[in-house]
């Protein structure tokens, strides 16, 4: 019982970890791909650099799309693993 306990403790602390870092992700990947994509409305497809702005957005929309990956698993593993808690009796535990 205590094994489970501590391995359900230990996976939250993971999932907490997942979104904590997909959070801290997103916020400058937006500005990334907000940036990117208002300099492209305006760049010349003629110029060398607007091929470079192409990339940047298709990297990250890639890294969009693991950020909320990564943020699906540690939310379905918060919810399958401390979801399934139960009350226990810890003097019964410690006992």
């Amino acid at each position: 019982m205590r094994d489970r306990l501590i391995e359900n403790a230990q996976l939250e602390a993971i999932a907490l970890m997942g979104v904590t870092i997909s959070h801290e992700l997103n916020q400058p990947l937006t500005v990334v791909m907000m940036g990117t994509e208002m300099l492209l409305q305006t760049a010349d497809p003629e110029d060398p650099r607007y091929s470079l702005l192409v990339t940047m957005q298709k990297a990250a929309e890639r890294m969009a799309q693991q950020v909320k990956q990564m943020s699906r698993i540690a939310r379905y593993q918060t919810t399958t693993y401390v979801g399934q808690q139960k009350m226990i009796d810890l003097e019964a535990v410690s006992a």
